[in-house]
């Protein structure tokens, strides 16, 4: 199983989503916390993580993208005076924007690819579809364009039935919110528009901040949170941050369902949505600082790209688990589990049992009794003083994370294998193992990039194969130091060809169809021929 290009250096250590690519650690770990990437955090960090690196589907008939096209023509309608705000202003800009979403041009993407939505469009019952009729692509795009053009305009004027918009006192529209602090959080954020509402007073006006939502309207239940409601009292403390003003109201547009609802913003909530942003910034940084994002399960996980490959999805309701069908696969995300236990280990042991061949002389090879780890662990208050010659001496902490994090794994790799195979946990036999393991990685590293380092992402890449290799062909203890060399020897060769074949893979144009030819067994004919 591939690992999805946009998920390489990404692996699950228990419930854990490990990632050791620097590139994708600073993709990651934001300088700027956005209310969105601050909500994903706290939901679940492994979750943040595949939202962050797995590209959306381009889908124009998408709620958001339906939602980003009713914006931009609300923006372009409170750009006018008071006077001139009308529905047919609205309707004017949808169809600009119509005409540029939906081109002769965009039928193909950059690369030259028919846009999915028409492919989708275009495909019949039994799954063909003819793409080169270009008659038929353009009535389809046209056709869309239509739709598309009656789905953003009825969205856009759902705003005239929740206020008049010849009356709105606009202060800022899309206000751009950049390196704000709130909290002790470098915050950024887009604020669809802050108005002048009248005091209650009668002393003037104040500040009033708003933002149009185009999904379905719900009452606000505290038993699930307050995600939106929050959302806006974050909006509102960086609104006062930038105008020393702060807003006396805040107001969801909810412009599908024509309803609005006023945001509680007393000290209260105010304080409570404070502190689970600084939670949200603190949770993304000691996660990157580890490279390990905890998977957190919810009711939410029917939509995380990673669910079909995570190792505890909670999936309990028939729409969660449709949804989550139109996810990529476990295989598509191809994402490695290491250093954890295998629910059934003594399966490991009979290779036959499996189908797998098992290495030179490892037939005569007997699993080494299970010894408790009582046998070898005393408790504290009867432990005896441990010298120099047992207990290894505390190294430096190295300056690079990310080489210390593959030594981690190397150890806990080495580690879950003997005591998979009945070997006792002691440092000498933990630091013995993991030497071994570390002298197969670095050699087999050497021999194949002419370099060490176990900072790179390629070399977390071999240490997991190699916990892979592990699991195919266990360690020979209990044998003699040939079986050792041999077995020392076998693992830098798969390892080899792991790595060959996998970055052979990338050169291929397209793969034979008939490469599974060399399992199919000979005719008797041709092999008294040969």
């Amino acid at each position: 199983m591939s690992t999805s290009p946009h998920l390489e250096g990404t692996a699950w250590h228990g419930a854990q989503l490990v990632v050791v690519d620097p590139d994708k650690l600073r993709r990651i770990r934001r300088r700027q916390l956005s209310h969105s990437v601050a909500e994903n955090f706290l939901k679940c960090p492994a979750s943040a993580v595949g939202d962050t690196l797995i590209p959306r589907p381009s889908d124009p008939f998408a709620p958001n993208e339906v939602g980003v096209g009713a914006h931009s023509a609300l923006e372009f309608v409170y750009e006018h005076e008071p006077s001139e705000r009308s529905q047919d202003l609205a309707r004017e800009r949808v169809v600009e924007l119509a005409a540029e979403e939906w081109t002769i041009e965009r039928i193909h993407d950059p690369r030259g690819d028919v846009r999915p939505v028409i492919i989708k469009a275009l495909t019949k019952p039994d799954g063909t579809v003819n793409l080169d009729d270009t008659a038929a692509l353009e009535r389809v795009n046209e056709e869309m364009k239509v739709t598309w053009t009656g789905r953003v305009t009825a969205l856009a004027l759902g705003d005239w039935d929740i206020e008049d918009p010849t009356v709105v006192d606009v202060h800022s529209i899309e206000l751009d919110i950049q390196n704000v602090v709130i909290n002790g959080v470098p915050a950024r954020a887009f604020v669809d528009r802050v108005d002048r509402v009248p005091r209650l007073d009668g002393s003037g006006t104040a500040l009033a901040v708003r933002d149009y939502k185009s999904g379905a309207y719900k009452p606000h239940n505290p038993r699930f949170g307050d995600a939106n409601g929050d959302q806006q009292r974050r909006y509102a403390a960086l609104v006062a941050e930038l105008d020393g003003e702060f807003p006396v109201d805040a107001r969801l547009l909810y412009i599908g369902a024509g309803k609005s609802r006023v945001i509680d913003l007393s000290p209260g909530p105010m304080a409570q949505a404070l502190a689970s942003f600084k939670e949200a910034w603190n949770t993304m940084n000691d996660s990157a600082d580890a490279g390990a994002f905890d998977a957190t399960p919810s009711n939410l996980c029917g939509w995380c790209p990673l669910v079909n490959s995570c190792p505890i999805p909670k999936l309990t309701s028939d729409k969660a688990k449709a949804h989550a069908e139109t996810l990529p696969s476990k295989v598509a995300l191809g994402i490695p589990v290491v250093s954890v236990r295998p629910a059934a280990a003594p399966a490991l042991a009979p290779a036959a049992a499996k189908g797998r061949a098992r290495a030179p002389g490892a037939e005569h090879l007997p699993n080494a009794p299970r010894i408790e780890a009582g046998e070898h662990f005393t408790p504290p208050e009867k432990a005896p003083s441990m010298t120099n010659d047992t207990t290894p001496t505390l190294a430096k902490y190295p300056a690079s994370e990310y080489a210390a994090m593959a030594a981690f794994s190397l150890v806990d790799t080495a580690t879950e294998h003997l005591d998979e195979r009945g070997q006792a946990l002691t440092p000498t036999t933990m630091s013995a193992f993991a030497q071994t393991l570390a002298h197969v990685l670095t050699d087999t590293e050497q021999t194949l990039f002419d370099a060490v380092g176990w900072e790179f992402g390629r070399h977390a890449r071999l240490g997991f194969a190699l916990a892979s290799n592990l699991r195919l062909r266990p360690a020979p203890f209990g044998q003699d130091a040939a079986d050792w060399a041999a077995w020392v020897t076998l693992q830098k060769n798969l390892l080899q060809a792991k790595t060959s074949i996998a970055l052979g893979l990338l050169d291929y144009q397209a793969f034979p169809v008939d490469a599974f030819a060399v399992f199919i067994p000979a005719a008797p004919a041709a092999v008294a021929a040969a």
